[in-house]
Order: structure tokens, then sequence, then C-alpha cells
């Protein structure tokens, strides 16, 4: 399909906090295999809209940690 990704890990998780710096934030997560944290760019919270509350999906790709809504 048109958004449709090979990344098998994916975790639906609800945004607990973010913390927000010039270039990169940490977005702190409530999921039903526990807390995750992941550290994305500032633009791309604003891009996505995310805020606490958000309802988010986490990718687990090898170390890292990709999100979308």
């Amino acid at each position: 399909g048109k958004n449709t990704i090979s990344i098998q890990n994916k975790i639906p998780a609800e945004v607990i906090a973010i913390e927000k710096g010039k270039l990169i934030s940490s977005v702190q997560m409530k999921s039903e295999v526990g807390d995750l944290t992941s550290i994305i760019s500032t633009n791309a919270i604003d891009k996505l809209q995310m805020q606490q509350g958000s309802q988010v999906n986490a990718y687990i790709k090898l170390n890292e940690v990709m999100l979308s809504q």
C-alpha cells in the first residue's frame, strides 16, 4: 500500500512527556510493552504536531525508534 513500510516492530504508544530542544527533542511514551523514550528532531515533533497525550506508533529498528501518527 501507499503507506506500507517493512519494519515489523510497531508499538502503539501514548506520548507522556516531551522535552523540546532547539534541534533535537526527547519524547517519552507509555505502551503495553513498557515505557519508551525516543530522541527525534524538534522539526519532526512540530511537523507531526506531537504533544502530550498524542497517540503514536513507535517503530523499533536495530538501535533506533522512529515515530508516526
